[in-house]
């Protein structure tokens, strides 16, 4: 026929050239016209064969049509093709017969599923992988219409098999997968990413993932079935001993536990507060010339901009534990990597005194305790959860960052570089004088500062003449006395001195 229409130079006949009916209109219409066969039921025939041209266009007599679910014996192929032998023309398997014979009962076991889960899919698949692809927008209507009709044990009866069929399969075929993956043991990690990332394995891992998506599918209809009650709930993980469904890709909704389990978490170790501007701009600048990842996950920077700023709402967010009880209520178990607390600020205001400063820090404990549920409150949880919340100080003279670091003449001159005003500009003497004077009366810098005088450009001017001095504190080794760098390794002390896989906090006090 394309043939015909080709040199009557019919309009569409490109496009029937092309035709490869694979959704439901399609495939009905070629059925009706009795264009559908089975290929099962015809002789081999190789594809150079079928091709044809017609007044300059390209076709194919016949095309074959495969289903996705057919490649769920890709693995096994793979390990039968080094074995083909030929005698002539004839391919045969060179292995021992039971093997072989194993093998030819999966091959056609596994065809079989192929019926039953594209009836399957319509309505599970998009449940399994988060996502619906319909032709047309209208489509969407349709779709739900017929979804909301379909009898509940209609798919079940038209393939004539018991619910139990569904289960049991679904069973095989996980135990399949669990037996080629190489991602068996990251199968919790797998599960909670998003399902688009699943289809981009390759090899075994994919064959796995379609085993398992297949599985997903006979579990779903058989969930279904057991809310309807038209059969018996799943049974329950064992949780000791892997159970026949612990590989199912359903997941858990826990990703903080899930990361935990394998070290992982978006989560800080430690969360570093500092007081101002400048030092939150200088914090990342000291840390990679030291090499120091500056990722969030590990240490991240966070500004407080006042010694009185209320971290409550920061500390109950952040580095309150989230856990569950184990081990008979002995302890608790970390599900997200614990993330821990260093404030550094100025020895002024609350902050001033070291009675004061262990008041605050005390109070911060206080806000992570009362988020755990009252009977989990013990001595024992209080003296672990202590270990979470540090401050510390530049000096406890209770000097600034900037007159911690810095002499009067070199925070001076760094202002006087940065003051654009062309009038009444104070000197350089003057400067110093006047900062000389803030410092002595603890006052802030940022009095001498011009109006619109930003920190961050300051922090930019002060940086050269800040590693100069880390320079030459490297060459007589007192660098480790100056207080940003005491300061960044008690930090990394703090951040490292946890692991990132589970902990766990203590509500009993352990037998000495």
């Amino acid at each position: 026929m394309i043939a015909r229409l080709a040199r009557r130079r019919e309009p569409g006949v490109h496009q029937l050239a092309g035709w490869q009916p694979t959704n439901r209109r399609d495939l009905i219409e070629a059925h009706e016209h009795g264009r559908l066969h089975d290929p099962a039921m015809e002789p081999f025939v190789s594809r150079r064969r079928l091709e044809r041209r017609a007044s300059g266009i390209e076709y194919r007599s016949s095309t074959f049509l495969y289903s996705p679910y057919q490649l769920l014996a890709v693995n096994l192929i793979n390990r039968a093709l080094p074995h083909v032998r030929f005698r002539g023309s004839t391919p045969y398997i060179d292995v021992n017969g039971f093997v072989s014979g194993w093998w030819h009962a999966h091959v056609v076991w596994l065809a079989g599923l192929v019926t039953p889960l594209s009836a399957l899919e319509p309505v599970y698949y998009p449940r399994v992988i988060g996502t619906l692809k319909l032709p047309a927008l209208d489509d969407f209507a349709v779709y739900d219409r017929w979804r909301q009709k379909l009898p509940l044990t209609a798919t079940r009866r038209w393939l004539g098999v018991d619910a139990g069929w569904f289960r049991d399969t679904a069973a095989t075929l996980l135990g399949h997968a669990d037996s080629i993956d190489p991602l068996d043991a990251w199968l919790p990690l797998v599960r909670e990413a998003d399902p688009a990332q699943w289809l981009r394995l390759k090899g075994d891992a994919r064959s796995a993932i379609d085993m398992r998506i297949a599985a997903e599918l006979f579990l779903s209809y058989y969930e279904a079935l057991a809310r309807g009650r038209r059969a018996a709930a799943l049974p329950n993980s064992s949780g000791r001993w892997r159970g026949e469904f612990d590989g199912r890709l359903k997941p858990a909704h826990e990703v903080d536990r899930v990361l935990t389990q394998y070290g992982l978490s978006p989560h800080p170790d430690l969360i570093l507060v500092v007081e101002g501007a400048t030092e939150h701009d200088i914090f990342p600048r000291l840390m990679e010339r030291y090499g120091i990842r500056r990722d969030d996950a590990y240490i991240r920077i966070e500004g407080a901009e006042s010694v009185d700023r209320d971290l409550a709402s920061l500390v109950a967010y952040a580095i309150a534990p989230r856990t569950e009880p184990a081990a008979h209520a002995q302890y608790l178990q970390s599900t997200r990597p614990l993330t821990r607390f260093l404030v550094v600020s100025d020895a002024e205001g609350s902050m001033r005194t070291s009675a004061q400063r262990q008041k605050r820090r005390d109070i911060r404990i206080e806000r992570i305790i009362r988020t755990l549920p009252p009977q989990h409150r013990t001595a024992a949880a209080r003296r672990a959860v202590r270990r979470l919340v540090y401050v510390d100080t530049w000096r406890r003279n209770g000097a600034s960052f900037e007159f911690a670091h810095l002499t009067d003449r070199e925070l001076a001159t760094a202002i006087c570089r940065l003051d654009r005003r062309t009038a009444r500009r104070p000197s350089v003497p003057d400067l110093i004088s006047h900062v000389a004077r803030v410092r002595e009366r603890r006052g802030n810098l940022k009095s001498v500062m011009p109006h619109g005088m930003s920190k961050i450009a300051l922090a930019d001017e002060l940086w050269p003449v800040l590693e100069a001095k880390l320079d030459r504190a490297k060459r007589r080794g007192t660098e480790r006395r100056v207080p940003i760098v005491r300061v960044l390794d008690r930090a990394i002390q703090i951040a490292q001195e946890l692991p990132r896989g589970r902990v766990v906090i203590p509500l009993v006090r352990p037998k000495q």
